[in-house]
């Protein structure tokens, strides 16, 4: 996993990202012509007859040639994104059909000769902008690219190729923690407690994710600062001392923080996702949170899932309840996702980014979002961080237990069960 710095509120505000222009290059990547040879013939002139001598016919003939070209059908013609970009993924097909090669990083090429007989598929994909920099999806069939341009030029960033036996999401690992903080409309979310608290695990090799809560209550060590509760070190010091008090208690560094308040939550997930589909597995009713629930499958809107995800006083492990089904949410979320149009991965980033803090890279945003619509979500293990409860000058904690750091550890990879 890449080390990070931790981020800077001040430097990195919650709200909409400001959309530069962006720029695609063109990528040198023509295609070279068959070339084939003509040739013309000339007759000689027939012989003089004998005496007497006529007059000299010119009994030339001209032959006239014609030059055949032949075309090669190009495996795949792809549409909806810049002409640099569509050149590039184009080339990816042709390479894999062995007619041609391809400027793209020899990670994300298919074996040689994989697609012979794929000439007259077709492509579509889109493009957004996240922190500056151009996101784009392209989809043909069940083969799906990603790329990025920083400005520098489009490059593929990962690839799921099924049908080219084919898949590399451009990185082996990564941990990230997702927070939610109890900012109401008005407050600032990178200001307030955090309310909701999860670690999650990509493994970029298996194409898989994994979530680890953590109980807000938390007793912990706050480097420099003794201990505490964990959910008041982003009140008392924003993203930059929780992401510090997180990496202290996992015990390695983390590649990046997503944050969001009540109104982000409310808007990313039903606004811009559509809702959600969750699994109540019991009645819940509870006036604080505002949660009213029959047990089964239901739909939620951006209000009630976050009514769902806050509900603890009635649950009967409390607060180690509402952090799993904050992690169900988080499932649920990335199966709906899933259920969209692949071309609308880079709009749903970017739509939810208006939303959110984040400092993960643009790229590896667009990659683990890749990972996320790849892997079985409903495999995904959802764990809380176990522990007890305790008190602590007449407030309320959770102790954690020695089986804590063994998860955490264990999720250093990216993923549970390696």
């Amino acid at each position: 996993m890449a080390e990070i710095s931790a981020p800077n509120s001040d430097a990195l505000p919650l709200g909409k990202v400001p959309a530069p222009v962006s720029r695609y290059p063109r990528f040198g990547a023509a295609l070279l012509a068959l070339i084939v040879l003509a040739a013309a013939c000339t007759t000689e002139p027939e012989a003089a007859a004998a005496d007497p001598v006529p007059p000299v016919q010119d009994t030339t003939t001209t032959i006239t040639t014609t030059t055949t070209t032949t075309v090669q059908a190009a495996p795949i013609v792809v549409s909806g994104v810049p002409a640099g970009l569509a050149r590039l993924v184009e080339s990816i097909f042709e390479y894999a059909a062995d007619v041609g090669n391809s400027a793209v990083e020899e990670r994300y090429l298919p074996e040689r000769g994989i697609a012979e007989g794929m000439a007259g598929r077709t492509a579509i994909g889109a493009t957004a902008v996240l922190a500056g920099v151009g996101i784009a999806v392209v989809a043909a069939g069940p083969d799906l690219i990603a790329a990025a341009d920083d400005g520098s030029g489009w490059r593929v960033v990962a690839v799921d190729l099924p049908s080219l036996e084919h898949r590399d999401l451009g990185y082996e690992s990564a941990v990230i923690s997702v927070v939610g903080s109890d900012a109401r409309k008005g407050e600032d979310p990178l200001r307030s407690r955090a309310d909701s608290l999860h670690l999650v695990g990509f493994d970029g090799v298996a194409g898989t994710f994994d979530i680890v809560g953590i109980p807000r209550d938390s007793w912990v060590e706050i480097p420099g600062r003794g201990y505490g509760k964990i959910n008041g070190t982003l009140a008392n010091g924003g993203p930059g001392r929780l992401n510090e008090t997180l990496e202290a208690l996992a015990g390695y560094p983390l590649d990046g923080m997503l944050l969001t308040g009540f109104e982000g939550f409310q808007e990313a997930l039903g606004n811009v996702l559509g809702g959600i589909q969750v699994n109540v597995e019991s009645p819940m009713r509870d006036s604080a949170s505002g949660a009213n629930f029959q047990a089964g499958e239901q739909y939620l809107n951006g209000p009630q899932a976050l009514a769902f995800a806050r509900t603890r006083k009635t649950l009967a492990r409390g607060d180690l309840d509402r952090q799993r089904n904050g992690g169900l949410v988080l499932i649920a979320a990335a199966a709906t996702a899933r259920a969209r149009d692949a071309t609308l991965i880079p709009s749903l980033i970017a739509g939810a980014a208006e939303w959110a803090y984040s400092d993960v890279d643009p790229a590896l945003t667009l990659r683990l979002a890749v990972t996320a619509r790849v892997a079985p979500v409903f495999a995904t293990a959802n764990v809380v961080l176990p522990g007890v409860p305790g008190d602590r000058g007449g407030a309320s904690t959770i102790e954690l237990s020695s089986g804590a750091r063994t998860i955490l550890q264990d999720l250093a990879d990216g993923s549970l069960d390696n």
